[in-house]
């Protein structure tokens, strides 16, 4: 049995019920709102004959305008709407510099980047290490986990959780070039949780009791997808059992089920 730190679950408590209580900063959603309209006058623009390069209007700046669209409604706190700027910005440089072939050093930059992102991040050694300890006291493929908050994260591999806390209070699930299954069939909430999922080129699976409310509003998809496959039945979501979501899928996928 996992003895657990009282001032690591005081930290987690304090993290994950401050993204309840504190709301969007508004100047994320105004921000957002002046690119679209930047957007739409450079389109107008152009539909006038007012000339721009071609690269102006490309895929690549194309990702580059998802990402900052992105960053600027969550207040480009750090995160995956940084994914779609350098991806575009990358191979904005390669057609700049047709003398110089830049496609073949994408995947090693690629890998490069994703490993600064892990030992960068606060807390990631910690993390680390507790998961590495986890999988070495580990015997099942699926583990099962009754702490209240959920971190967790899959970089080039695959995770498999069950859930079986009666009072989970919320968390955080990332994918990078990985996949994650995240059963809550055997959990249960009191009141409000809040999850964060990013899935940026993986997916994550969220398997979800049909009694639980889910408000999943606050999860963009960019070149990715969100899907809810529950089997939803009229006046099945308990009040008093919310879950909120909240993250990206970017080149990924979210998938939301219930049995």
């Amino acid at each position: 049995m996992e003895i657990i730190d009282p001032k690591q679950k005081q930290e987690f408590e304090q993290k994950y019920q401050q993204r309840e209580v504190v709301p969007p900063n508004p100047m994320g959603r105004v921000l957002a709102g002046i690119i679209i309209m930047l957007v739409g006058g450079l389109l107008l623009a152009r539909t006038m004959g007012i000339y721009f390069p071609d690269w102006f209007f490309s895929w690549q700046m194309l990702l580059i305008a998802i990402g900052v669209f992105v960053g600027a409604k969550h207040n480009f706190h750090p995160g995956g709407w940084i994914v779609p700027i350098l991806i575009g910005a990358f191979f904005l440089l390669d057609d700049w510099i047709p003398d110089f072939n830049l496609k073949p050093y994408f995947w090693p930059v690629a890998l490069i980047l994703v490993g600064m992102a892990i030992v960068l991040t606060p807390g990631s050694a910690r993390r680390i290490s507790d998961r590495a300890r986890k999988k070495f006291n580990s015997i099942n493929a699926a583990e099962s986990d009754s702490e209240d908050f959920l971190e967790t994260s899959s970089v080039f591999g695959g995770v498999k959780k069950n859930i079986i806390t009666k009072n989970f209070k919320g968390g955080e699930v990332s994918c990078v070039f990985g996949g994650a299954e995240i059963n809550f069939s055997q959990a249960d909430i009191k009141g409000r949780a809040v999850l964060e999922v990013n899935a940026v080129f993986g997916g994550a699976k969220l398997i979800i009791p049909a009694n639980w409310t889910v408000q999943s509003a606050e999860l963009v998809a960019i070149l990715g997808g969100v899907e809810d496959n529950r089997v939803l039945q009229m006046g099945s979501g308990d009040p008093d059992k919310v879950l909120i979501l909240r993250g990206n899928a970017i080149f990924g996928g979210i998938t939301l089920k219930s049995y």
